[in-house]
């Protein structure tokens, strides 16, 4: 009797999993699409949505800029294990990578050995941000002034890693009006290198 629990119990489990998944994506869809489609208008990127999260994507600024969701497992401490979380994530790529990494402070994120932190001696930027630079690299060359005054004009504030301006915040985002400014500080950052 004991076989046959196991995989109904498993089967209740799954079935109830694509329930809960299925109501996430009709809620989500519900209250998400309208503040979606409304980005979608205000910054031209195109609008998708094909599985439970939304996507935007497209140039914004000449730069390619991309919003979505995603999930991180999370260790819950509990007998059933890791739970999910979703992130909102605007990315917009650089064309080249840079000789700077950049962090807001109070963030949380490792660096290679390899990037060394400086200082730019300007109080406001210091304060704002970490400045990681590419060992050998001069300051002035890593840190365009225009890409500089990018990250001190962007709001809310955007981190360069690696190849990418990168804005995050914890949960599905349904504010249009902080969604487009995301886009925007992270699409104006990148074309800063460009100039």
């Amino acid at each position: 009797m004991n076989d046959l629990l196991i995989p109904l119990g498993a089967c209740f489990f799954v079935v109830t999993t694509f329930v809960v998944l299925g109501f996430v994506a009709v809620k989500m869809s519900n209250k998400a699409k309208a503040s979606w489609k409304a980005v979608e208008e205000q910054t031209g990127l195109f609008y998708e949505h094909t599985g439970i999260y939304p996507k935007l994507s497209g140039r914004l600024h000449g730069v390619d800029t991309a919003v979505d969701v995603i999930t991180q497992q999370v260790a819950s401490g509990s007998q059933y294990g890791s739970r999910s979380r979703a992130w909102t994530r605007v990315r917009a790529q650089l064309e080249d990578t840079p000789l700077i990494q950049v962090r807001v402070r109070q963030q949380q994120y490792d660096v290679e050995q390899h990037w060394q932190p400086v200082k730019t001696g300007d109080a406001v930027f210091d304060e704002k941000f970490e400045l990681f630079v590419a060992e050998h690299t001069p300051l002035e060359k890593a840190l365009p002034q225009s890409v500089k005054e990018a990250l001190l004009a962007a709001d809310p504030p955007v981190h360069i890693l690696n190849n990418v301006v990168l804005w995050t915040k914890l949960r599905v985002v349904r504010d249009p009006e902080l969604l487009t400014k995301a886009c925007e500080s992270c699409a104006a950052v990148a074309a800063a290198f460009e100039q």
